[in-house]
């Protein structure tokens, strides 16, 4: 069994060492490490090309500056081994990762492989770990999805904590989107686990996904962020919907993951308040009140049993910018006190407010 590791890299130069290091300190060896440096400014480039002259296993490649997305699909279009995984530059994982990975997969040869990941928070407020993933194996798309729409969470918006048969991606010829600000990890990992009809999980907490200030996708303030949830919602609605229609266990996943990601993005907004001028902040409050809320956004059922719920679906309604600020404010301030959001998120591990989840 060979694996194919890809790694976009642009100005990484702080966090490359380790990050590479992690990778080429795993016990088991039969990977390619494949290192696309997507137009780094500084020495990134430099740096790749030094592991590669120690290293056989590593393949550079250099491209213009494109996105993540890009960087990635030029790392397909090169890999050869029978499974993919992706690591982000400024991450780690730990030694006994690979080895682990390649006895379940000879245990259970499956089309998808992941396990739970451990958020490291770097100079930022603490992010805790959701719940673990459980040691299973799923024989079935539909046993999976099923499972999903139970458990609610199980790290499905990250590429990094998994290992995709590269068959599956070749043969339905699925890559990165590109061109977009954010989500690109989720559209893909919903493209595969469409395709895939075996799956595994594990418990371990191999991935270590390092939180920092320095303004990468997962932690920096988009001001459209609402616009760029809601079609993410939908594509993971539209994946499960096929195997959960009518049951109330899919309306209740259905409208707890759209509460979430409104959710995130509010409160996100609000944080980063101080950031904006006072024309931003109006354009920030526009995009909630004419968002394109699903038909179910509007459904009693929705909003039934909760006083939040009930007042910001009469604030969209009047498409009132001051009650929706004053909400906004009131709800974000209830949330650092409790540390909980709301009840949602008790259901669904912190990893899926970012790509990493």
């Amino acid at each position: 069994m060979f694996f194919s590791v890809i790694m976009p890299v642009f100005n990484s130069e702080a966090y490359l060492k380790e990050s590479i290091s992690s990778i080429l300190d795993q016990q088991f060896d039969r990977f390619e490490l494949i290192l696309v440096d997507d137009g780094s400014e500084d020495r990134s480039l430099c740096i790749l090309r030094e592991f590669a002259e120690r290293d056989e296993r590593i393949k550079v490649v250099s491209i213009s500056h494109k996105g993540v997305s890009a960087a990635r699909n030029a790392g397909l279009s090169l890999a050869c081994g029978d499974y993919v995984t992706f690591m982000d530059s400024d991450d780690t994982i730990d030694p006994k990762t690979y080895g682990c990975v390649e006895r379940a997969l000879l245990d259970f040869p499956c089309d998808v492989l992941f396990f739970s990941i451990d958020k490291i928070a770097v100079g930022v407020p603490g992010h805790p770990n959701g719940m673990p993933l459980e040691d299973a194996c799923f024989t079935s798309r539909s046993d999976f999805m099923n499972t999903l729409i139970r458990r609610f969470s199980m790290y499905i918006n990250s590429s990094c904590n998994k290992f995709f048969r590269r068959d599956v991606i070749e043969n339905h010829k699925i890559r990165f989107k590109e061109g977009i600000q954010y989500g690109e990890d989720r559209l893909f990992n919903f493209a595969v686990l469409a395709r895939s009809e075996r799956i595994r999980t594990l418990p371990d907490r191999f991935y270590k996904y390092h939180i920092r200030q320095n303004g990468s996708l997962s932690t920096r303030f988009l001001a459209n962020y609402v616009d760029i949830l809601l079609p993410l919602h939908k594509a993971k609605i539209e994946m499960v919907e096929p195997y959960g229609t009518g049951t109330s266990e899919f309306e209740h996943f259905r409208n707890s993951d759209l509460k979430f990601e409104v959710i995130t993005a509010l409160i996100a907004s609000v944080r980063n308040r101080n950031r904006m001028i006072s024309s931003e902040w109006k354009e920030c409050l526009r995009r909630f009140i004419h968002a394109e809320y699903p038909s179910y956004f509007f459904d009693r059922t929705f909003r039934r049993g909760s006083d939040f719920w009930t007042a910001y679906f009469w604030v969209i309604r009047l498409k009132s910018p001051l009650l929706l600020s004053m909400l906004a404010v009131l709800y974000e301030k209830k949330s650092r006190i409790t540390s909980k959001p709301d009840r949602v998120r008790e259901k669904k591990s912190n990893d899926e407010v970012s790509d990493h989840s």
